[in-house]
Parts: C-alpha cells; structure tokens; sequence
C-alpha cells in the first residue's frame, strides 16, 4: 500500500566546493498549524557530518532536505453539530 502524496512539499539541494563554519549553527524547522496535520522531514549529508565542527574545512559537501505536510481529513465533530 502506498502512502498518498502530501499536500505541500518543500525540496532543496545545496552544495559547496568548500564550507567552513566560524561556530557551530543552531537549526531548527517547526511547523504550527491547526491539529489535524502529519508533518515528516529528512536531509541526507555527503561529506558533512552531524554535528559540523567550526573552523574545520569540509569539501565537496551536499545537503538534501526535505519537508512534507499532509492534511488529515475532517471528522465529524460532536461540539460543531448544530443544537436542536
């Protein structure tokens, strides 16, 4: 069984002959939203690791990431039926 395609999907490719990092970064994607979403991501690193150590020269590097959204369908709600 296959998984239905998201609803939003964001893809990126970055590469980099050389990379140096003068600190360490902070990363961090969230996504807010209404309750009701499934939400996944993954990166894939060539010739970066994980955590990057700043002032080390990485070379030929190439980070894929992507992010994934998929609206959960409404379900009847008991609170939302109108009042006789």
């Amino acid at each position: 069984m296959t998984s239905p395609e998201p609803d939003i999907e964001f893809a990126s490719t970055v590469e980099a002959r050389e990379l140096r990092f003068r600190e360490a970064p902070r990363t961090e994607v969230t996504f807010s939203g209404e309750p009701g979403r499934t939400s996944a991501e993954r990166s894939r690193r060539v010739n970066l690791p994980e955590p990057v150590e700043p002032g080390v020269d990485y070379r030929d590097v190439r980070v894929e990431y992507r992010f994934e959204v998929s609206a959960e369908p409404d379900e009847p709600d008991a609170a939302r039926a109108p009042r006789t």
